[in-house]
């Protein structure tokens, strides 16, 4: 695997300049094709106006760790700037089924947000690195494989989000993303095959959870669903000013609340140190336990982070604890 060595040795990884000599390019995220092909999502830098802005790259190596050059241009594709020339689009994550595989027909659907723009994406694309026309906006009568969303207040009703920090991908091709907007709360989203928002989901198509008080910011990080098909949120709540602890919310399939967790109103809080504490990621055992991890500062003000691992009483989430079903008819 990877890039060829003296002696003809391969070296275990490979590299892919997407920018040119002194441009960044980050890795962000990846996935596996059915047919083993590796895709990666990042972030390269592009010039305007005399400075560099960050733009989202979607890459394709072979089963071998060599790119390939099928894909795109050269082996990857660059993504025009979702909402202005003179700002960073910052790339989250490839969305993902609950089994952790891309969904059928290999599409690559990314997630994220543009940098302090208030406006979050969603953007698919073909096997081929191309705009995906089934999907988002319609501009000329033609879709353009991306919706835009803002988050709005009007007269204290809250819709879209800032910001898309995680997507899951259910088994119908809908899509359920969270973020946050202006109620500073774990927001929820789903949307349809066609990126249409999907107004059958909580209210009007969005789902708030959240602990702290209105002035204080309570967001995620990361998303699964249960075998089940409940959702499960993680990240951080705001305890005071820059104090956080690990917050993990649950709603039930159809975006409603799961009073039946944590605390009765979807919520649980785990304080793992006196300082601040928040979960990066998170998965779902087949038991229904939740793991959460994350990082937790322990100590005085000098002291460094710590990993930090939890894990919550869940219900079963699957008919048998090791996957095993009956096949339809037998």
């Amino acid at each position: 695997f990877g890039d060829l060595a003296t002696g003809g040795v391969r070296t275990g990884a490979t590299t892919l300049d997407v920018g040119g000599e002194g441009i960044h390019d980050e890795a962000l995220s990846v996935a596996v094709q059915s047919d083993g092909r590796y895709v990666v999502a990042g972030t390269s830098r592009v010039p305007f106006g005399g400075f560099l802005y960050r733009r989202i790259v979607v890459a394709r190596f072979m089963p071998d760790g060599m790119p390939d050059t099928t894909y795109g241009t050269g082996g990857h594709t660059v993504l025009p700037p979702f909402f202005a020339n003179d700002a960073d689009d910052i790339q989250v994550s490839i969305a993902l089924m609950p089994s952790e595989r891309l969904p059928a027909g290999d599409r690559i659907t990314l997630v994220g947000h543009t940098f302090s723009r208030n406006n979050a994406f969603l953007a698919r694309l073909t096997t081929a690195g191309l705009p995906d026309t089934t999907f988002g906006e319609t501009l000329n009568g033609t879709r353009t494989g991306r919706v835009r969303l803002t988050a709005t207040s009007i007269g204290g009703v809250f819709g879209g989000v800032s910001a898309i920090h995680a997507a899951r991908i259910l088994g119908d091709g809908r899509i359920v993303v969270a973020g946050t907007g202006n109620d500073r709360g774990m927001t929820f989203m789903r949307f349809g095959p066609d990126g249409a928002l999907d107004t059958t989901f909580g209210t009007a198509g969005r789902t708030t959870v959240k602990l702290s008080d209105g002035s204080q910011f309570d967001e995620p990080f990361a998303m699964d669903i249960q075998g089940n098909g409940r959702i499960v949120g993680a990240g951080y709540v705001t305890v005071s000013g820059s104090v956080n602890n690990v917050f993990v919310a649950r709603l039930l399939p159809g975006g409603q609340i799961d009073n039946g967790f944590g605390d009765g109103q979807g919520r649980a809080m785990i304080e793992m140190s006196t300082r601040t504490d928040q979960a990066r990621t998170v998965a779902i055992e087949p038991s229904g336990r939740i793991l959460v991890g994350g990082f937790a500062f322990i100590g005085d003000g000098s002291s460094p982070s710590d990993f930090a691992l939890a894990r919550l009483l869940g219900d079963r989430d699957r008919i048998f604890f090791h996957d095993f079903e009956v096949p339809p008819g037998g």
